[in-house]
């Protein structure tokens, strides 16, 4: 299943080689802070590189944005199975 969302979106997605896989395990109450790209080196945010996110599991709020202020943050939504393409 990861294999045909990954294909279905290739066509629309940038060419990168992604280089580094985190895979964090969450219970039903678990939570992620804000994604904030503050831990990156200078050239990777220069360079705008973009980051993959894969849902497996259940259905969790996915917030990013520039602000530390998670009321003005984008959020969305994502069931399992589905990835999302970040590009800063």
């Amino acid at each position: 299943m990861i294999a045909q969302t990954a294909n279905s979106t290739a066509s629309e997605s940038p060419q990168i080689n992604p280089d580094i896989c985190i895979v964090n395990y969450y219970t039903n109450s678990g939570k992620l802070g804000l994604h904030q790209d503050k831990d990156e080196s200078e050239s990777s945010l220069t360079k705008g590189l973009p980051f993959i996110s894969i849902s497996i599991g259940d259905t969790a709020e996915f917030m990013f944005g520039d602000t530390r202020d998670k009321d003005q943050a984008t959020k969305i939504n994502l069931e399992s199975g589905t990835s999302v393409l970040v590009n800063p």
